[in-house]
C-alpha cells in the first residue's frame, strides 16, 4: 500500500513547488499510471515513493507518506531498498557492474542471499522471460532496449512489494516493449504494486487499475481504464498526452517517378553474438525526396546504417549515389550530417554562434542570424550550449546541420522520452529542414511521428533492410502491423 497525505515538495533553490498536497492511496497489487506534461510533477512522486527525495535529493516537503502502513520518515533507505525496486529511463545510471550477471545478483547479495539461492533465481527468472542469451555479457556492448532489460529484471529477480518504472518504455524497441508489458503482467500477478510513470500509455494500459493526470505539481483526475479510453481525441491533446487509439491513417504524397538515392554494397563489422554482419546492404534504391523513417528492433542494423551513411563508421566499405554524386566514405562526411540522441555529444564550444562557425569560420553573420532566428534561437547566439535545455541543445545541432549545407540529415531517436507538446516541437523543426531541400532519414521507435511526418519506411533486421515502402494505404497496414502491441 502506497499513501500520499497532503505531500508537496519543493527542490532546494526552486522557486516554485514541484508537488502541491497531493492526496491518493494505491493499494497493494494494483498498477497505477502516472502521466502528464513534463515537468509536471510525475518523476518527483517516483523519487519519493523510491526514498531519492528526500534521502538523496533534498528540498522542503510537508504531508506524510506511507508504505506498507510505515511512515517513510522513519524508515531508512536500506529498508526503503527492500520494498520498493527502481527501473530509470537511462539504465545506465543504476549499474553497479560491468557483466549482466553481476549486476543481477547485485541487490540479493547485498541482502545476504547465499550464491546459490542467487544464482537459481537469476536463471528462473532468465529462462522465464526468455532472456538467458543477455547472461554472462558485458553491459557497456549492450544496446539500449538489453541494458533495460537487464535493470527490469534485476528488479524482478529482487521481488520488492512495490516497483517504481520512470519512463521505462521511452528507449525499447517493439520486441523489448513487449518483453516490459510481459513483465508487468507477471508483477502483477504476483501481487506486486507497480507504479509507471510514462508519456507513452498504449502498452500498459490493459494492465492498469487507475490512472493518475498530473498538472503543475497536483492530481487533476483520477480515471479508470475505460473511463480514460472514452476521451475524446482533443482531451488527450489538451491534456498533454500521447494517445490515440485508432492512429488516423493519412497517405502520405509518394511519387514513384522521383530521381533515387542509390546505395551499394554497404557492409561493416561482425556481430559476434548473432553470427552476422552489423551490416550487409548488397543493391538498394530509394526515393530521394520522401522523408524517411528507419524502424526494427534494437540490434538490427539501424544506427550503424546512420554511421556508415554518416562517414562515422572506418572499416565501412560501400557506396551512396544520388544525381550526379558517388560517394564512398571519406565523401560521405562530407555530404552528411547526423543530429544524435544525445546532443550533448556533438556541441564542442564556448557558445552557441561558436558552434555554427565551428564548420564555415567564414559564414556569413547574416546567414548565421537567419537561421538562429528561424530556430528561435537568436536571444541565445552568446548562450553558452552546455546551458541550454534539451530542446534547445537539439535546436542548436539542427540549426548546425542547416548551415553546414550538407545534402543528408540523419536523426537518431529525436522524440525519446518526450511529451506531446515536445514531440510537436521537434516535429516542426524536422519539417523546417526537409523544406530546405535536405534529404532527411528519422532512426526511430516512435509511432506517432512516423505517422505525422514520413512518407517512407525502411525497415532493417539483422544488419539488412528486410522491406521497405511508401506510407500509402497498404503502407499504413505493414506500419501498424510492426508497431502492434499486443
Amino acid at each position: 500500500m502506497i499513501k500520499f497525505d497532503n505531500v508537496s515538495f519543493t527542490y532546494a533553490e526552486a522557486t516554485h513547488p514541484a508537488l502541491k498536497q497531493l492526496s491518493l492511496e494505491i493499494k497493494q497489487g494494483e498498477v497505477a499510471i502516472f502521466c502528464g506534461k513534463s515537468g509536471s510533477g510525475k518523476s518527483t512522486i517516483a523519487k519519493l515513493i523510491n526514498g531519492l527525495i528526500p534521502k538523496v535529493q533534498t528540498g522542503d516537503i510537508g504531508g506524510d507518506i506511507y508504505l506498507n502502513q510505515q511512515s517513510m520518515a522513519q524508515l531508512s533507505m536500506y529498508e526503503i531498498s527492500t520494498m520498493v525496486g527502481s527501473v530509470f529511463q537511462n539504465p545506465k545510471t543504476q549499474f553497479y557492474n560491468v557483466d549482466t550477471t553481476s549486476e543481477l545478483a547485485f541487490n540479493l547479495e547485498n541482502q545476504g542471499v547465499p550464491p546459490a539461492t542467487i544464482m537459481q533465481k537469476i536463471d528462473q527468472t532468465m529462462n522465464y522471460f526468455e532472456l538467458t542469451h543477455l547472461l554472462q555479457r558485458n553491459i557497456f556492448e549492450l544496446s539500449g532496449g538489453e541494458k533495460q532489460m537487464i535493470a527490469c529484471a534485476s528488479v524482478l529477480i529482487s521481488k520488492p512489494k512495490i516497483v517504481v518504472l520512470d519512463e521505462p518504455s521511452s528507449n525499447l524497441d517493439m520486441y523489448s516493449i513487449k518483453k516490459l508489458q510481459q513483465m508487468i503482467r507477471y508483477l502483477k500477478q504476483q501481487g506486486t504494486t507497480v507504479i509507471i510513470i510514462d508519456h507513452r500509455l498504449d502498452y500498459a494500459l490493459d494492465l492498469a487499475d487507475n490512472i493518475y493526470y498530473i498538472d503543475s505539481g497536483q492530481l487533476q483526475q483520477c480515471f479508470t481504464v475505460n473511463d480514460f479510453r472514452a476521451l475524446e481525441q482533443q482531451q488527450y491533446e489538451t491534456m498533454g498526452l500521447r494517445y490515440q487509439a485508432c492512429p488516423i491513417k493519412n497517405d502520405m504524397p509518394h511519387n514513384d517517378n522521383q530521381p533515387s538515392i542509390h546505395i551499394k554494397d554497404f557492409s561493416y563489422g561482425y556481430n559476434k553474438w548473432r553470427q552476422t554482419k552489423q551490416l550487409n546492404i548488397a543493391d538498394f534504391s530509394i526515393p530521394e525526396h520522401e522523408m524517411i523513417a528507419i524502424i526494427g528492433d534494437n540490434g538490427s542494423g539501424k544506427s550503424t546504417f546512420a554511421r556508415c551513411f554518416c562517414g562515422l563508421a572506418k572499416g565501412f566499405k560501400g557506396s551512396v549515389s544520388w544525381q550526379q554524386c558517388h560517394a564512398k566514405r571519406k565523401q560521405l562526411l562530407k555530404h552528411s550530417y547526423m543530429v544524435f540522441q544525445d546532443v550533448n555529444t556533438q556541441l564542442f564550444t564556448e557558445s552557441v554562434d561558436q558552434e555554427m562557425k565551428l564548420l564555415n569560420q567564414d559564414i556569413e553573420e547574416t546567414h548565421v542570424n537567419a537561421i538562429l532566428k528561424h530556430m528561435n534561437l537568436l536571444a541565445k547566439k552568446e548562450a553558452h550550449p552546455r546551458s541550454l535545455s534539451g530542446g534547445e541543445k537539439q535546436r542548436v545541432a539542427i540549426a548546425t546541420a542547416l548551415i553546414s549545407n550538407k545534402d543528408f540529415i540523419i536523426f537518431d531517436e529525436p522524440t525519446s522520452g518526450l511529451d506531446l507538446y515536445h514531440m510537436k516541437q521537434v516535429t516542426q523543426n524536422i519539417q523546417t529542414v526537409h523544406a530546405q531541400g535536405k534529404r532527411v532519414f528519422i532512426i526511430t521507435h516512435d509511432y506517432a511521428l512516423i505517422l505525422e511526418l514520413c512518407s517512407y519506411v525502411m525497415h532493417f533486421a539483422a544488419g539488412q533492410v528486410i522491406d521497405h515502402y511508401p506510407l500509402d494505404h497498404a503502407g499504413h497496414d505493414k506500419l501498424a502491423s510492426y508497431f502492434q502491441v499486443s
